[in-house]
């Protein structure tokens, strides 16, 4: 994350919330695009333990780059979620 355009971002906001809700609700106007990648994947021992899952259950991996102007680069995250609490809602229109 850079730290000069997010002073005062600090860990105990992220517990349970995203680091893309965080910094858009504090600082909005400078991030301009978020690029999110979903991988389906399986628990390996410390996702596992961490989720307090079987291993090898079906994980959701999600990569986030946060992009302000210009497509600078502001920060990149990487989440593991559950396999059993994943919903993916789209809206397909032809």
């Amino acid at each position: 994350m850079d730290r000069k355009l997010f002073r005062g971002m600090s860990g105990h906001r992220l517990v349970n919330r995203s680091i893309v809700k965080c910094l858009y609700e504090s600082y909005g106007k400078r991030i301009k695009n978020v690029e999110q990648t979903l991988v389906v994947g399986m628990s390996d021992t410390e996702t596992s333990a961490l989720l307090k899952i079987p291993l090898n259950s079906p994980i959701a991996i999600v990569y986030r780059t946060i992009l302000g102007a210009g497509r600078s680069h502001i920060c990149e995250s990487e989440g593991r979620y559950r396999g059993d609490v994943v919903r993916i809602d789209e809206d397909i229109t032809l």
